[in-house]
């Protein structure tokens, strides 16, 4: 369910910041990161507050949707089109933070059981 991924995510976020990473406010002086990258749609739209929630403790973290919508909306593409997981596709998170009068979009679920649809 979208709540068991969420605290999934939230989870492994917390084991990041407390047994692997360095916050960005202090000096490098040992081995670890100051920033994560959420590299599945999925947990991305499951878990929308992360970024902000660990902002404020110093780490950055980056996730593949606020990427691709950032370089879509820095361009003048009239058409988009998007292919995703079946929870990304239905959150219709792409359309709400992109579309407009001038841009199109288009989502459709990648994965082989719905390819056909």
């Amino acid at each position: 369910t979208p709540r068991e991924l969420e605290s999934r995510v939230t989870r492994v976020c917390e084991y990041f910041t407390r047994h692997v990473t360095q916050p960005v406010t202090q000096p490098v002086t040992q081995p670890g990161f100051r920033e994560m990258v959420i590299a599945c749609n999925a947990a991305a739209t499951a878990a929308p507050g992360l970024r902000s929630r660990y902002a404020d403790r110093g780490f950055r973290i980056v996730d593949v949707i606020s990427s691709g919508i950032r370089m879509v909306k820095s361009t003048s593409l009239r058409r988009v089109g998007v292919i995703g997981g079946r929870r990304t596709i239905l959150s219709r998170i792409y359309q709400r933070e992109l579309s407009t009068q001038r841009r199109e979009i288009i989502g459709r679920i990648g994965s082989t059981a719905f390819c056909a649809h």
